[in-house]
């Protein structure tokens, strides 16, 4: 999507995935940093079905987007040049293993608190899934402006929902 300045307005969609064993799956890029799987949206795609589609792609596993927990606004610097994207960051089930499919891509499966802030993109998402996971309890909106988060919109879940989440009677 182009904006009124001329730059283009980049979607993403992101899946969260969290094995029995609490570990989360990340991709690791070719300049070592790591983050949350998934892909750019295409024109007149849904964005759960660009996360199912990409995550095919790109690691050979089957995504279900199950919930909604992030959506993150960056608007910044990375990878040397200015960028405006819009992630939207799914908790996802994934069948099958994760497997390099792309060049330079890897996946792993890591434990939220093993990952470095310097090693994360984005890194202010990074204390948000070491506090949330795995039960995710806040829908939440970040918007990162200059590597600062600027606003920040939280929604509790309900009752039914955390316990569902918890997978508690």
């Amino acid at each position: 999507m182009r904006g009124r300045r001329g730059g283009f307005i980049r979607v993403r969609a992101r899946c969260i995935a969290i094995d029995a064993s609490g570990r989360l799956l990340v991709q690791i890029t070719p300049d070592g940093h790591a983050e949350i799987p998934g892909g750019r949206l295409e024109y007149e795609e849904s964005i759960p079905f660009c996360l199912v589609r990409e995550m095919a792609e790109e690691a050979g596993v089957t995504a279900e987007p199950r919930e909604l927990i992030y959506v993150v606004e960056f608007r910044g610097v990375r990878k040397g040049r200015r960028r405006h994207e819009i992630l939207f960051y799914f908790k996802c089930n994934i069948r099958g293993e994760p497997h390099q499919k792309e060049r330079g891509l890897r996946f792993e499966w890591l434990r939220p608190e093993d990952l470095s802030r310097e090693a994360f993109w984005p890194p202010q998402l990074l204390e948000y899934l070491q506090s949330d996971a795995p039960y995710f309890p806040f829908v939440r909106y970040l918007s990162i402006v200059d590597d600062r988060v600027e606003y920040i919109l939280s929604r509790r879940a309900s009752p039914t929902e955390a316990r569902e989440a918890q997978h508690l009677p």
